[in-house]
């Protein structure tokens, strides 16, 4: 019985699924920080601020693309 899986989301998102639909230990992949990375010239709290965003703006598409995913699953069980 699967209890977790490891899954990488559009290569720029990895996080574990929890066999309650949970998602743990969220992170960005290489992909993403590198192109995090090709900002310069901000200070720390402008880093903060563009990693907020980044991230944030990664969780909305994700999020519905999960429960899209989900609902197409429902009608094959």
């Amino acid at each position: 019985q699967v209890t977790e899986l490891g899954l990488i989301w559009a290569d720029r998102l990895s996080f574990v699924m929890e066999a309650d639909c949970s998602i743990k230990r969220l992170k960005p992949t290489d992909r993403l920080t590198d192109e995090q990375e090709k900002i310069s010239n901000i200070s720390s709290a402008e880093k903060i601020d563009s990693d907020f965003a980044l991230l944030s703006g990664e969780l909305h598409e994700l999020f519905p693309a999960l429960v899209s995913l989900f609902q197409s699953q429902e009608g094959l069980e």
